[in-house]
């Protein structure tokens, strides 16, 4: 572990040889395994069986990069912020097997016993990368099925056990439902008592059957509830199901006007919806200037399809003059905030045709590509006319 830095190994070795880090043999009533534990203020420690196999050498060197991982992070954070997730505290432990295995190669000449190394490194391998996706799969798969009654009974509780299992294996899907889902049964509780927040929240679950089965009436019925308290966030949700029709009669004039209520409290998502209104022309009259303001307001909250769409009206000359230097600079904002898809296709555009920047269809390419890896069709297209 020489590589990692003189800092690191000595204090592992003075840890092990000095401060009795380790529990090293097996002895009478004495659990099998081993583990790395400790507390925020204590030095760690590691159980361990050590019989004198390669196998017991992989696994001190395993633990001690836990052990490791809790020193420094112990040493140098707040109690609060020294906890880390199940994902990168393997990363600390696997990185110390994979530099044992690198020195025993290193050392080793004999072929079956550099065969054996190799084999012990690749089953490694496929259970602590391979298999431990899988369990991750696997428990996301459980929580779906309790979810949404799949062979069970809706069981939103267990549900979310499951969820939090596979988020803590990294599983970032699970880990986006561990969000959103606290149970509509755990917030209807405070819904019926008033809370503006829960009441918006139990209008997502109906709108996306999360939890539940989708009932767009019922959606709107809580985000009415919701609205009555000046809920930005239940402003904008009503105003998309008036958009779409969906649990009340479509109505483009009362979906702008909750958009543009929502976007005068200051939610982001609620500025660039009415912003569309004004510029298409939808529930309300055309207005340039009006969309401009407002998708200028959502770029400042880096709304990255704000700044796209305020490139669009610097090439089209919508409510400003055309500028294709402007819009090109309005396309890179769009592309740093998030590399916005369609950021990357405009920007592309007036590279291949040089309007605002020198033309260059080798860099215009580059963009298309980075538009396509995003799933932009049209920029799929693009590529395969220009033989890319």
């Amino acid at each position: 572990v020489r590589i990692l830095g003189d800092e690191y190994a000595n204090t592992l070795e003075d840890g092990i040889k000095n401060k009795s880090w380790v529990d090293v043999y097996p002895t009478k009533g004495k659990r099998g395994g081993a583990y790395s534990a400790g507390c925020y203020d204590t030095q760690p420690y590691i159980l361990l069986n050590y019989n004198e196999k390669i196998d017991d050498v992989s696994t001190l060197a395993h633990e001690a990069g836990h052990s490791m991982h809790s020193y420094y992070s112990n040493t140098h954070q707040p109690a609060p912020k020294s906890d880390y997730s199940l994902f990168v505290a393997e990363v600390a432990s696997t990185v110390n097997e994979v530099l044992l295995t690198r020195h025993l190669l290193g050392i080793e000449r004999d072929e079956k016993r550099r065969a054996a190394l190799l084999n012990h490194f690749l089953e490694g391998f496929r259970t602590t990368v391979f298999r431990q996706t899988l369990f991750a799969e696997f428990e996301y798969q459980v929580h779906e099925m309790y979810e949404k009654g799949l062979g069970v009974k809706i069981d939103l509780e267990t549900a979310l056990g499951w969820y939090q299992a596979a988020a803590e294996n990294n599983n970032t899907n699970a880990a986006d439902k561990v969000e959103k889902l606290k149970t509509p049964a755990g917030h209807y509780a405070e819904a019926i008592k008033g809370n503006a927040e829960q009441q918006n929240y139990l209008g997502v679950c109906y709108h996306d059957g999360l939890g539940v089965e989708q009932n767009y009436t019922l959606a709107a019925e809580w985000y009415m509830q919701a609205i009555k308290q000046n809920n930005k966030h239940a402003y904008n949700n009503l105003g998309l199901l008036y958009k779409y029709g969906e649990g009340v009669p479509k109505d483009l004039a009362k979906a702008c006007e909750y958009f543009k209520t929502s976007a005068k409290l200051g939610k982001v998502e609620a500025m660039v919806n009415y912003a569309l209104c004004c510029y298409d022309g939808t529930g309300t009259e055309k207005n340039y200037t009006e969309a401009l303001n407002w998708f200028h307001k959502a770029a400042e909250k880096n709304h990255s399809g704000a700044c796209c769409y305020i490139g669009n009206c610097y090439d089209s000359g919508k409510g400003v003059e055309k500028d294709y230097k402007k819009s090109c600079e309005w396309y890179q904002k769009g592309i740093n905030i998030n590399g916005n898809n369609w950021c990357y296709y405009n920007l592309a555009t007036n590279y291949l045709e040089g309007k605002g920047v020198p033309q260059n269809r080798a860099k215009a390419i580059e963009l298309y590509k980075a538009s396509a890896e995003k799933g932009n069709e049209s920029a799929k297209e693009k590529l395969s006319k220009l033989g890319a």
